[in-house]
């Protein structure tokens, strides 16, 4: 092994660029960097990394912004962060396989002075582009010798932004000076004994803290670096590179190296590797034991625990005959000038034993968040014993044993309430580890969009088939409280990685799990009927969730009820006592209790937000249950803007007009005792929309504005026709029936076909029939042949001896219902040239996009909305909200 070049506790008061350069003055013509076939010297890395910073410091001359670096060839982003160095510039490296609109989030927050790249054209700045200058490499003749800039650098200056996730969604910037950056390099050298024969890996890309350690370190002691290209392949592939490449050092994300150590033949492969270094996340005991039995006894492996903040904090050296407990393997004691603390909630030091914050006091801090001083302030603060040092707040949590060994626990932030208790998905992770069949589990907190979780595990096991469910919750149950215990494990062929090797959390799949239930399954028929079963489902994390499901079966108890309770009222505007679900513990009750509850049956109109600057949207639901469900409609839009519900049936015994033009002339009265002048905005979903639409048509008859109409899966009556028209051929074709039995039964299949169109464009829509007597027989062929060519009639459920077709809904008068059908069954649409938004639901069968409507609205634009009929209103009103907010700000 090569004699090692002196790094000692002087050498961090300097710069990175200073100590390469006093590196390659001694190497000179050994390899510095190797990358597949591209192999460069020190001497030749460092001449072309000072003609790129010539190049660098006369395009951005004096700029205290930063310099991006996003560069896609490995060597090629060597080159440039030490060239951003050298020309005295602030570094921000991004990997290039980050998303377009990641990339973009970053430039925005940094302001770059440049942006150094090898891509032509920049296409990893999203729809937006980079609007900072750009330096292509290959324009640039890097062989021509030009003399570096030589600015004045000090150790306290900043070397690197480095970007995390935050907890806010929005990445932070992570700032570190070059003293932090060459104390972090200085002690991996140590830690690892690298000297200028080693072969060093670089697995962590250049945009995550690990890589730059492996990079500095690497260079600073003279060895070789190595990067690997993750693209290349998976563990046979990063086996035979190093192989390959002889690697001595290799550092690694345990996830990165977990597939790796579980390829039975690799060892052979192994045999050059001497030093093993993980982090990033927890290894347990059985890593370790596949470690041993796949690299060389006299391998050394270096589990790290640090952050970007705060590198290095504690480091546990084992060998291949080091003592280990069972599950996770601790942390390790500190390194460096580290020192741990753990902190109660006060901030103050508890016993060894107790569990409490991570913090870490250390002179080797980074220097704090990128333009985030807030978020600096509250996690760095200064050493009231000593000023040259500060306390960094990890946000882990964690013990210390008697021995100052420490143990992770977990996250403080990731901490989350399950049923009313705080939990650590760490702990639980913990446990599961210990189960002798799960090689690797990721405990996610499922979180829904009004705050309440359930615990979700994702686990890899090492036996096939993995163990059941409920075999991992009796394991559990040995070992935590209940409340402690998933309600979901999923297990996985491989845990997913991030760009960094660290477990993708946004990668794991949703739990596929369902409601258990001992009957048939019957869907939700109503939107609020469909809203309910969606509160259900987030709050028992279980989908789908049918009209006859009981609360009590699923899990309910008194605490989750009362949830409920609050979230149908948040939802629906209307209040029930906790009791009701004693009394209807169903779906489908709690809906026929909301409607016993709205007793204010002959209003039309419901002001769901009466005050407001932005043009009042009057919208027609369509829901004979007095569209409950527009009180979260009204709730997602902006709260500037007036919201109103029209009711249109289901007024109780109050008689409807005979046609859709006298319906919208009445309504109009009620919106113009709302609102005595526009503008209006005038939206309605199914049906709604077509009496929307009318009420628009006569309002702009009469002078007043109305700056848009909103149709919502609402289909044109012409294509409705045209399409029953079809059917009624097709019905008698198929069933060779006599003209007056074609007769009677095309006109049930026009109202069935109606039915269907309306309230089930899913297959899940419930038919009672689709016979009468004396034609049961030809119906139930009929039915077969259609279902198998036209896919559109489902399926029916049984023949009965009178035909029920689209009977009146429960609590709503049939006189008022079958007046309301026939409005709309006869209503022949005028045109409308006014501008006219259909939002149609994604999961909506048909053939043609604009449902019909592109001959009568010449002024059509069509979104498309996640759901399905009744979903895209009631499930995914926030995303439709939010959508048709977009649409009326751009019309106003």
């Amino acid at each position: 092994m090569s004699d090692s070049i002196p790094f000692l506790p002087e050498d961090v008061e300097g710069t990175l660029h200073g100590r390469f350069a006093r590196v390659a003055a001694l190497r000179g013509a050994a390899s510095a960097v190797v990358h597949g076939s591209v192999r460069l010297t020190y001497e030749e890395l460092d001449r072309r990394s000072d003609t790129l910073a010539a190049a660098i410091a006369r395009r951005a001359p004096a700029h205290p912004a930063p310099v991006m670096v996003l560069v896609e060839d490995r060597i090629a982003a060597i080159l440039a962060v030490l060239a951003c160095w050298k020309a005295g510039k602030l570094c921000v490296t991004l990997n290039p396989d980050n998303p377009a609109a990641y990339v973009d989030a970053i430039a925005r927050d940094t302001e770059a002075a440049l942006i150094v790249t090898d891509r032509v054209p920049v296409d990893g700045a999203g729809s937006s582009g980079l609007r900072s200058p750009c330096l292509r490499i290959a324009e640039l003749d890097l062989l021509d010798r030009v003399e570096a800039p030589r600015p004045w650098v000090r150790p306290e200056d900043p070397a690197c932004i480095t970007y995390t996730s935050g907890s806010t969604g929005a990445p932070k910037g992570v700032l570190r000076c070059h003293r932090t950056v060459l104390h972090r390099a200085r002690w991996a050298v140590l830690s690892h004994g690298i000297v200028p024969g080693d072969r060093v890996s670089q697995v962590h890309p250049l945009s995550a803290s690990p890589g730059v350690r492996d990079m500095t370190a690497a260079l600073s002691a003279g060895a070789t670096l190595l990067p690997w290209d993750s693209r290349r392949g998976g563990p046979r592939a990063l086996a035979g590179w190093i192989e390959r490449e002889k690697v001595t050092v290799l550092g690694a994300a345990v996830s990165t190296l977990r597939p790796l150590l579980a390829e039975p033949d690799v060892a052979p492969q192994l045999r050059s590797v001497r030093v093993v270094h993980l982090g990033s996340e927890p290894l347990y005991r059985h890593d370790v034991e596949r470690f041993r039995e796949r690299f060389p006894p006299g391998c050394l492996l270096v589990l790290g625990y640090g952050s970007t903040e705060a590198v290095p904090v504690t480091e546990l050296h084992i060998r291949h005959d080091t003592p280990l407990p069972a599950g996770r393997v601790p942390a390790g004691h500190p390194v460096g000038d580290a020192e741990v603390l753990v902190l109660d909630e006060r901030g103050e030091a508890v016993d060894a034993g107790q569990t409490g914050e991570i913090a870490v006091r250390s002179r080797f801090l980074a220097d704090g968040y990128w333009r985030r001083p807030d978020l600096t302030r509250e996690r760095f603060q200064v050493d009231p014993t000593d000023a040259t040092c500060r306390i960094y707040r990890t946000g882990d949590v964690g013990r210390l044993g008697a021995d100052g060994c420490l143990e992770i626990l977990g996250r403080t932030d990731a901490q989350v309430k399950v049923r009313g208790y705080r939990v650590h998905p760490g702990q639980v992770e913990a446990a599961l580890t210990e189960h002798e069949a799960i090689r690797q589990a990721v405990v996610k907190a499922v979180t829904s969009r009004d705050g309440e979780a359930r615990l979700v595990a994702y686990l890899v096991s090492t036996v096939a088939p993995p163990p059941l469910p409920g075999a991992l919750r009796r394991f559990l149950l040995q070992r935590l409280p209940a409340h402690l215990v998933p309600s979901a494990f999923v297990m996985l062929d491989a845990m997913p990685l991030n760009a960094n090797g660290k477990a993708d959390l946004s990668a794991l799949p949703d739990p596929p799990a369902r409601a258990p239930r001992p009957d048939p399954f019957v869907a939700p028929s109503s939107p609020v009927e469909h809203q309910i079963a969606g509160i259900w489902e987030e709050l028992f994390g279980l989908a789908p969730i049918g009209a006859t499901d009981d609360f009590f079966d699923l899990g309910g108890d008194s605490l989750l009820a009362a949830t409920l309770v609050s979230r149908i009222e948040d939802a629906c505007g209307r209040s029930l006592m906790p009791s009701t679900l004693l009394e209807a513990p169903t779906v489908a009750g709690l809906a026929a209790a909301l409607r016993r509850e709205d007793r204010a049956f002959d209003q039309p109109l419901t002001a769901l937000r009466a005050s407001g600057t932005r043009t009042p949207l009057f919208f027609v639901h369509n829901d004979h249950g007095r569209g409950l469900y527009t009180h979260a409609l009204g709730r997602a839009l902006d709260p500037d803007r007036p919201v109103y519900a029209i009711h249109l049936h289901g007024l109780g015994t109050r008689p409807l007009p005979d046609t859709v033009e006298a319906i919208a002339a009445e309504r109009i009265q009620a919106v113009r005792a709302a609102r005595p002048r526009g503008p209006y905005v005038m939206g309605g979903h199914c049906y709604g929309g077509i009496v929307a639409l009318e009420m628009a048509r006569q309002l702009r008859a009469a002078g007043e504005q109305v700056e848009a109409v909103v149709l919502i899966d609402t289909p044109a009556p012409a294509r409705r026709a045209r399409v029953l028209r079809g059917v009624s051929n097709m019905v008698g074709r198929a069933g060779r029936l006599s003209p007056e039995a074609r007769a009677a039964l095309a006109m049930r299949l026009t109202a069935a076909a109606e039915d269907l169109l309306e309230g089930a464009h899913r297959a899940r829509a419930r038919w009672v029939g689709l016979a009468r007597a004396g034609l049961r027989r030809q119906a139930a062929a009929v039915g077969r042949r259609l279902a198998g060519a036209a896919g559109l009639m489902g399926r029916f459920l049984r023949a009965g001896d009178e035909v029920v077709l689209s009977a009146a809904p429960p609590g709503v008068a049939v006189a008022g219902w079958e007046a309301y059908r026939r409005a709309i069954r006869g209503y022949v649409p005028a045109g409308y040239d006014g501008p006219v938004t259909l939002f149609r639901a994604a999961e909506l069968r048909a053939t043609r996009p604009d449902l019909g409507w592109a001959p009568l609205l010449p002024k059509l634009e069509i979104e498309v909305v996640p759901g399905d009929h009744h979903t895209c209103v009631t499930r995914h009103v926030a995303t439709f909200a939010r959508r048709l907010e977009e649409r009326l700000r751009r019309l106003e």
